[in-house]
């Protein structure tokens, strides 16, 4: 019975010229079902446009019942030779594993891939993410990064063209030159608003006082005025004074503020990759940019 299960398995799921992972859910801390689900499906459909299959639990459940080939195989989650064991059944070329993890406001990513042959570790990736709407987008470049090294590990190269035995030899056109590309990382950075507004508001309430205490310096030297027409110049001498001190606690705490707004600017910056590339054409010379803005 299990060599039936497996053998149909093998059948509807190997595939000679793309690499293919069997994939379970992933782990999950504090991460609800569906949105593991919506992580799965689309890494899934990044990968498969990069030539690496990826067949997820909810695949496999549906074709023959993953509980079941795992009871059949005596397989336990926790036991990765034992899961690369049923990668290696359902025919596929290695596991891929997941944990999904909100930890306060972040989400943690953390993805394993697993050889089906030797139950090696062949390659990981790891990413945080400040939103559950980074979650996607990082997925995308992890299928972007993995995909090479799963199919250089995994031995899947490009399949070279056959020539049938009894036709010509097809002749070899001159290869174009390669094309270059770079790939460097930039600090997205993005100004922190509250500690701006605070500034300036500080300063809008620093040149108001400023401004009031020279109306009272002005009444007080006022040579036009008439004799004795200050009633009171000693409390106009100390308001004046006092929207004086006022004046400056403002503007100072603007600067500060100003300065903190800095400061946070240049330490909240995270790298995003990106990449120019350029390739020569038919009629010149093409340039590709690619990365986060």
């Amino acid at each position: 019975m299990l060599s039936i299960v497996v053998a149909a398995a093998a059948l509807a799921l190997g595939q000679a010229d793309v690499v293919s992972l069997a994939a379970p859910d992933f782990s999950l801390v504090n991460v609800t079902p569906q949105v593991s689900q919506l992580c799965s499906s689309h890494l899934g459909a990044e990968l498969s446009q990069r030539g690496v299959r990826l067949i997820t639990n909810r695949e496999i459940s549906s074709m023959i019942g993953l509980e079941r080939q795992k009871q059949l195989i005596g397989c336990s989650e926790s036991s990765t030779s034992c899961q690369a064991e049923l990668a290696a059944a359902l025919g596929t070329d290695g596991l891929l594993l997941g944990d999904l993890g909100k930890l306060g406001k972040r989400f943690q990513i953390v993805l394993k891939v697993i050889n089906a042959s030797s139950a090696q570790v062949i390659t990981t990736w790891t990413r945080t993410v400040d939103d559950e709407g980074d979650l996607l987008p990082a997925l995308s470049q992890a299928a972007n990064e993995l995909a090479p090294r799963i199919k250089s590990a995994l031995g899947h190269g490009t399949p070279s063209a056959k020539v049938s035995p009894a036709a010509e030899p097809a002749p070899v056109a001159a290869p174009p030159s390669a094309a270059a590309t770079v790939e460097t990382r930039r600090v997205n950075r993005h100004w922190p608003l509250i500690p701006t507004l605070v500034a300036g508001g500080l300063a809008l309430v620093g040149g108001a006082c400023w401004s009031a205490a020279g109306g009272a310096y002005g009444e007080l030297t006022n040579t036009g005025a008439a004799p004795g027409s200050v009633t009171d110049p000693g409390s106009i001498a100390t308001r004046g004074q006092a929207l004086q001190w006022a004046a400056r606690i403002g503007l100072v705490g603007a600067g500060v503020a100003l300065v903190t707004a800095t400061v946070l600017f240049f330490l909240s910056g995270e790298e995003v990759p990106v990449s120019v590339g350029a390739a020569p054409t038919a009629g010149g010379l093409s340039f590709a940019l690619g990365g986060a803005f």
